[in-house]
């Protein structure tokens, strides 16, 4: 029998946090585990003012001039109310680039 059932995870205080988790059940007196699931989730608190970043998937290697991706989130809670979208810098090395 399949059984879908949802994992309701707590509200987090305002900015991002990692989730781990795994699940368990027994069948026919053995322990079965899942894989461990991980990712990462961005809470925003009603009122906070902190812009919150999350840096999500990137390239660990990149080899002989392959291109390479960094795929971030900004959310500026003051930017957001206003309609206006959030400032972002990107800098390297200290240096900002355009």
């Amino acid at each position: 029998m399949n059984q879908i059932v949802p994992v309701s995870i707590p509200r987090q205080s305002h900015g991002v946090h990692s989730i781990k988790f795994k699940m368990t059940t027994e069948v026919n007196g053995k322990t079965i585990s899942s894989n461990t699931i991980e990712y990462e989730g961005a809470w925003a608190t009603s009122g906070e003012t902190t812009p919150i970043i999350w840096i999500g998937k990137y390239d660990k290697k990149v080899v002989n001039y392959e291109n390479s991706y960094i795929y971030y989130m900004v959310f500026d809670p003051v930017s957001y109310g206003n309609g206006m979208p959030a400032e972002v810098h990107l800098f390297k090395d200290g240096l900002e680039v355009s």
